[in-house]
This record gives C-alpha cells, structure tokens and sequence, in this order.
C-alpha cells in the first residue's frame, strides 16, 4: 500500500509539471571513488547543430563580442578539453579538460542578468557561450 501512495504522488508531482524550461545535472559517485556526471538539455525547443569538440592545449582563442566579431578576451587553453559544442565549435556547452576538470553551462530562464555590455571592457568581454571552453 506505501508503494502505491508513493506512484500516486510520484503522478501527482509530474502532472503539475508541464514543461521544463531548464537543465538538470545530477553527478554520481560510486564506491570506488569514480565520478558520473550526467545532464539533460531542455532548454532548446528547437533542433540544434550539435558537434564534438577536441581542443588541444595551447590553443589560442579570443572571445566573440555582442556585434558578432572576434575582438574580445584573448586567451590560451592551459589543457586540451574535449567537448560537446553547440552551433560552432567555440561554443561548448559541456566538456571536460586533460586534468579532469568538468564543466557545463546551464540554462535557468529568468534567473539572473547580464551587466550593460561597455566596448571599453572588451579585450577582457568572454561571451557566455565561451565560458567553458
């Protein structure tokens, strides 16, 4: 009987749901110290052009500024990083560097807000898309 009340609130819990507009991350460890990492993408109602990444260390990259060029914060890769990048290849979403570090950008709608961008500040400007890689 205590299971069926748990389904029911379960059902209950997902009817009140009807639509994510954000991701989820959930990260496992297991008892031998491994690490899982694992994310969903729901942010996107639209199909996107979804590629992988290899980045090698030393790359040189500078970041995109709100106009569409390439004139913001120069900067080199420390580690090679493999990821997963969405529309063009310096736009990772989700990747992890040579020395294990893991990072991924999530979307949470209506959650915060960027500063006014100031062309004055744009050799230090990283474009949020950026910010993994």
């Amino acid at each position: 009987m205590t299971q069926v009340k748990i389904l029911g609130a379960l059902v209950a819990c997902l009817a009140i749901v009807s639509r994510a507009d954000a991701c989820t991350g959930i990260t496992l460890k297991s008892n031998d110290g491994a690490t899982i990492v694992a994310r969903t993408m729901d942010w996107s109602g639209a199909e996107m052009n979804n590629m992988y990444t290899i980045v090698p260390r030393g790359h040189e990259q500078q970041s995109l500024l709100p106009d569409g060029s390439t004139n913001g914060l120069k900067y080199t890769s420390l580690y090679g990083y493999v990821g997963l990048a969405v529309q063009q290849p310096e736009f990772v979403v989700d990747g992890t560097n040579e020395a294990g570090l893991s990072a991924a950008l999530f979307y949470f709608p209506n959650y915060g807000e960027y500063i006014e961008y100031n062309e004055a500040s744009k050799d230090i400007t990283l474009a949020d898309f950026q910010v993994v890689s």
